[in-house]
């Protein structure tokens, strides 16, 4: 398919309070060379309220994939939970990502109080940008703390009930999510966390 354009739906603005659209690059297969083009096989990009869309001047052809990121902040939300990708097949420089019409599901956020302590520890990874050690303080009950690359990869995991320090010397500079959570119900706070030397 080809476009220089991805667009979410008004109606998908505020899909979820905390949530973000996460676009994954998997190959570019048409388009300037690799030193000139603005899209790369293995780039990620987010699309939110506050940027809707994804804009490239170039006419590039490439897949990607689509996840949802985040912590859903906000009970008994409602939202739909199937989209649709309105696509063309031949000259297309616009792709719109809407709520489904066709399968009108609704799912329901649920957020435990176990979830609740935890948000409010105000957890703190520290120092951000990180060298070598992270230290996530702001630990008070059991916890799994996860690291995660920008390809959503797995690169850390570790459980504590106090404040942990990470070890990150091995890890390539770039942006990682820190997602901590109880043991109980998956679901946590989440915080960007960058390396750089």
């Amino acid at each position: 398919m080809t476009f220089a354009e991805i667009e979410l739906d008004p109606a998908l603005h505020n899909y979820v309070n905390g949530l973000q659209f996460m676009i994954l690059v998997d190959t570019v297969t048409l388009g300037p060379p690799p030193q000139f083009s603005p899209v790369h096989a293995g780039d990620t990009f987010l699309l939110n309220a506050a940027t809707p869309s994804y804009f490239t001047p170039a006419s590039v052809v490439f897949n990607f994939r689509l996840k949802l990121v985040g912590t859903p902040t906000t009970a008994g939300q409602n939202f739909s939970c199937n989209l649709d990708f309105m696509q063309c097949t031949c000259n297309c420089y616009h792709m719109d990502i809407i709520p489904s019409l066709t399968n009108t599901t609704v799912c329901t956020v649920g957020v435990s109080s176990k979830v609740d302590e935890l948000t409010k520890q105000s957890l703190v990874p520290y120092p951000n940008p990180v060298i070598n050690s992270l230290l996530v303080s702001g630990i008070s009950q059991q916890t799994i703390i996860k690291l995660y690359n920008n390809f959503g990869v797995l690169v850390i995991e570790q459980i504590s009930n106090c404040d942990v320090t990470l070890e990150m010397d091995s890890l390539p500079n770039g942006i990682y999510t820190l997602v901590a959570s109880s043991d109980l119900d998956k679901i946590g706070v989440v915080k960007k966390v960058v390396i750089a030397r």
